[in-house]
């Protein structure tokens, strides 16, 4: 949640930056302030469909989907190019 957070929040910067009207990245900052809230901060980004279902009382998951994603693969270190 934190990085979409940046990132929204660097282009909202720009954007109020060169006077350019914005109408569906305030909507997307407040779904995803509400979403840090909800699951916390480092939660994936992806766990933002979550606020639908607990919202609406469904699963939108296939069955046998994780009810967590888990990343095993190690860590390395980035390049910048």
């Amino acid at each position: 949640m934190d990085l979409v957070l940046k990132d929204t929040g660097l282009f909202d910067s720009l954007a109020k930056k060169l006077n350019a009207p914005l109408e569906i990245s305030p909507k997307i900052v407040e779904i995803f302030k509400d979403g840090q809230k909800k699951y916390g901060s480092r939660a994936w980004s992806s766990m933002i469909v979550k606020r639908m279902e607990d919202l609406n009382k469904i699963d939108f998951r296939a069955e046998g989907f994780p009810d967590e994603l888990v990343d095993n693969e190690p860590e390395e270190k980035g390049y910048e190019i």
